[in-house]
């Protein structure tokens, strides 16, 4: 199996060993020419993984279109790169295995960038017919109030916490 890494930073280069271990090839892409180059040349992430050997299986490039022809691509972009490094990647028809770490700042609008809801049926052409459930939270009724949280409800005690034990402390048989 062919893989395709999205980043060329320490995590994005640390998965690709791994993804190599078996000899397998890999195509690890990285914004940074230094890191391509320093990969290429000497084996070595030298911008971001300066210790490591890397695999002579782990080929390094800057062009992302160099990702269309792999089985799957691990996305090890950071969080706040994610929509703009697959926007511009050749990802469909694909697996993506989503390991970005951290979270998106502040998108400025999710609505414009989640996609739309599916309007095609979800059954087969030999399963009956039957109305499909509505995504939309405007048409989900709104939750039936908690007993316990009602204002006539009495306050409850915290249930009781089992005895502490430890890796130490001899269990009763």
């Amino acid at each position: 199996m062919k893989i395709g890494v999205i980043g060329g930073g320490a995590w994005g280069t640390a998965l690709a060993q791994v993804a190599a271990h078996g000899g397998e090839p890999v195509v690890l892409w990285a914004r940074e020419p230094e890191v391509v180059d320093s990969i290429n040349r000497t084996r070595v992430n030298a911008l971001f993984l300066n210790d490591i050997p890397l695999s002579p299986s782990i080929r390094a490039t800057g062009d992302i279109w160099q990702l269309h022809e792999l089985d799957a691509i691990l996305v090890v972009a950071p969080a706040q790169h994610v929509a703009a490094v697959l926007a511009e990647a050749p990802v469909a028809g694909r697996p993506l295995v989503l390991c970005a770490k951290g979270i998106e700042a502040a998108p400025a609008d999710w609505s414009a960038r989640s996609p739309a809801p599916s309007t095609r049926p979800r059954r087969s052409p030999s399963s009956p017919a039957r109305p499909s459930p509505t995504r939309s939270p405007a048409a989900c009724p709104p939750p039936s109030p908690s007993p316990a949280r009602t204002p006539t409800s009495a306050p409850r005690s915290p249930p009781a916490s089992p005895p502490r034990t430890s890796a130490l402390t001899p269990r009763p048989t």
